[in-house]
């Protein structure tokens, strides 16, 4: 019982071993020459028959014969389940004739294998691919010197998605140290070698959870340590295509170690793209050092924003080419064109960048425009025309525009259409909460009664009021000249002919007087029995002494309960000078309402409801004016609006006390 952890779980372990895995992928790196293959034409000798083959591959492997006696071509289909064993192609090689030659392709279905142990010591062997295939005897043969003995003949090495199985404590067996210098550099006499799209897996023991402070941790810890210190120098003098691309471990710091140990004197092409690289390899700076007939190299495809390279024309008359297509470079700085201009011994390929446009490319553009032909030459001028061509990418207003059409004023002026839509809804904004402020503050309170009335919401910070002891919503004064309002107009709509649900219960002098009490009485305890009182006013209730003694008596329950006890209602308009002084200050202190006001009955019912209880459905106030008949003598009628206007003068009690007043004292002011 194995536990493998794939690189890509590696963040879910803790930070030392992550550090440790990831140098474990050197092990990969360094030795990567022994891996490099290229195509090569296939044929066969007479031995590539089928029945010659080892009987392990009788249902994976067939060969085919060419006229070429001296060539053997082998392909390979692993399925899953099945393991594809290089041992048996070792102990199969070894009975061929001297001068034969072997290419051997595998191809691997989902959950095939492979057994190619490093460093694939064969006799015969020049050529092979792998490809989509899990290897998982990488260290099977490093302590087995033995190996070492067979001829090295591997002239090329192609892997294509293979996945490196490694086993840790196969790789803990192996004393780095003491490796002898063919184990640690592989195939010498490699051409070609190709290992793209590549991963790593690491097997623990079954049951072993990775932790600090083990054995085995620490074991790997100094492993990882030995791969990083090896001091041989391999000399892949035969070597002129390598390519590591399509990988996501090929970082800056491999790379150099790749490099670093090793020679490349017939080099023409690396290749490190699509590896994930954020910046350009420090070692390949003065790549001619190391690679003087290297013609191509390749790091396109990456996420590299900026480059500085030095001249090496000195080292090769060799031009070579440094592709850096499709990576992130946005600006080109001094550094770079530097690089462009002293770097004679190659030409950077910089397009299909997302160049953008800024006052940072304004020293790019003088650049394009006046100083290129001087600074690069006539024939360095050819190799450089597509930098004429460049475009800008970002911003919106540049896009699609060649760079050296920019002027310098131009790339460091201000955009300020770039900005006119945030502006503009910038502004928008402001101005709708600047309205929406204003709208509020001057409408505050129209506001606050339509949310209530209209939508039944009632907004914070509202007044409270205990009105449980209190028996009517509003006691109504008015003068008997009103009293065809009041019947037909008022008393309806906020007894009972809201649809909104919203039903007070009235008190009116006709109807709810107790009678035979006093006259004063009955209007101080219909006051104090209401929570509000309406004052209808007009000319007329300001000449009844009578109906000033409603308002007096109301006034003072408004100052004994400290709340707006009264709520004006003015039918028709009055002259301040018309007033005497308490009602000019009830008016000062309370907002009246005017019967020709659009929101009268909604100031009316969010004046009368109590914001402290949900809205009323239904009142108990009496709705049918028959109810009165025991009480009052006025004709009895089955709704308000049949009320007959003029009611007997006994019955208006403004109009009564008015008559009855030549036998009362005189009324005083409260």
């Amino acid at each position: 019982m194995v536990t493998v952890f794939h690189h890509r779980d590696l963040t879910r372990m803790p930070s030392r071993l992550i550090f440790i895995l990831f140098n474990v992928a050197f092990l990969n790196v360094s030795w990567l020459p022994c891996f490099m293959s290229s195509d090569v034409q296939t044929s066969v000798s007479s031995l590539g028959t089928k029945q010659n083959l080892p009987t392990e591959w009788e249902t994976m492997c067939r060969s085919d014969t060419h006229l070429n006696l001296s060539l053997v071509s082998i392909s390979c289909t692993v399925t899953e389940g099945d393991v594809w064993d290089f041992i048996h192609f070792r102990n199969w090689s070894a009975i061929l004739d001297n001068g034969t030659r072997v290419s051997v392709d595998i191809i691997c279905e989902p959950g095939a294998s492979v057994c190619l142990p490093w460093p694939y010591r064969a006799r015969h062997l020049d050529s092979l691919t792998v490809k989509d295939c899990i290897n998982r005897c990488y260290f099977a043969d490093f302590n087995r010197p033995e190996v070492l003995e067979i001829p090295d003949s591997l002239r090329v090495f192609e892997g294509y998605g293979v996945t490196e199985q490694v086993n840790i404590m196969d790789m803990l067996s192996v004393d780095l140290n003491s490796l002898p210098p063919d184990l640690e550099c592989g195939p010498v006499f490699l051409e070609v070698f190709i290992y793209r799209n590549t991963s790593t897996d690491y097997i623990y023991p079954g049951g072993f959870v990775p932790m600090e402070d083990d054995n085995i941790t620490d074991a790997f810890v100094q492993t990882t340590r030995d791969i990083n210190s090896l001091k041989h120098i391999c000399n892949y003098r035969n070597m002129k295509v390598y390519d590591l691309s399509q990988r996501t471990d090929a970082t800056s710091t491999i790379i150099y170690s790749t490099i670093i140990n090793s020679l490349f004197p017939e080099l023409k092409t690396l290749n490190f793209s699509n590896t994930e690289l954020q910046v350009y390899p420090s070692i390949l700076e003065t790549w001619r050092l190391r690679f003087d007939k290297l013609q191509y190299l390749d790091l396109s495809h990456n996420n590299i924003s900026r480059f500085d390279l030095r001249d090496m024309s000195l080292l090769s008359q060799d031009i070579g080419l440094i592709n850096l297509r499709y990576n992130n470079i946005r600006t080109i700085g001094i550094q770079e064109m530097h690089s462009f201009s002293r770097t004679k011994g190659a030409v950077i390929d910089i397009r299909n960048n997302p160049f953008r446009c800024d006052c940072a490319m304004a020293n790019f553009s003088d650049y394009l425009q006046k100083d290129m032909k001087k600074m690069l030459g006539v024939d360095m001028d050819m190799n450089y025309t597509y930098l004429w061509d460049l475009k800008c990418v970002t911003p919106e207003r540049f896009q699609g525009r060649t760079i050296r059409d920019l002027s310098k004023e131009m790339l460091c002026s201000t955009d300020t259409r770039a900005y006119i839509a945030q502006i503009s809804v910038l502004s928008v904004v402001v101005i709708i909460l600047l309205v929406t402020i204003i709208v509020m503050t001057r409408y505050r309170k129209e506001i606050t009664i339509l949310a209530f009335t209209r939508f039944n919401i009632i907004l914070p910070c509202q007044p409270t009021e205990d009105s449980s002891n209190k028996t009517y919503d509003a006691f109504v004064a008015y003068s008997h000249h009103d009293t065809t309002w009041v019947v037909k107009t008022l008393l309806p709509r906020l007894e009972s002919g809201s649809s909104d649900g919203n039903n007070f219960r009235l008190c009116l002098h006709q109807r709810d007087f107790a009678v035979g009490a006093a006259i004063a009485d009955n209007i101080v305890q219909s006051v104090e029995a209401s929570r509000h009182t309406i004052l209808v006013l007009s000319r007329k209730f300001l000449e009844s002494e009578w109906c000033l003694m409603e308002f007096r008596t109301a006034f003072h329950q408004s100052l004994i309960e400290k709340k707006k006890h009264l709520i004006l209602v003015l039918l028709e308009d009055i002259p301040v000078n018309e007033l005497d002084a308490d009602f000019r200050r009830c008016m000062q202190t309370w907002t009246y309402i005017h019967i020709s006001d659009k929101l009268f009955w909604d100031r009316i019912v969010y004046s009368l409801t109590d914001k402290s209880r949900s809205k009323r459905k239904s009142s108990n106030a009496k709705t049918e004016c028959a109810d009165t008949n025991n009480r009052l003598t006025a004709p009895t009628s089955d709704s308000c609006d049949n009320v007959s206007i003029k009611l007997p003068e006994q019955y208006d009690l403004c109009l009564y006390i008015e008559k009855e007043s030549k036998t009362v004292d005189q009324i005083t002011d409260f």
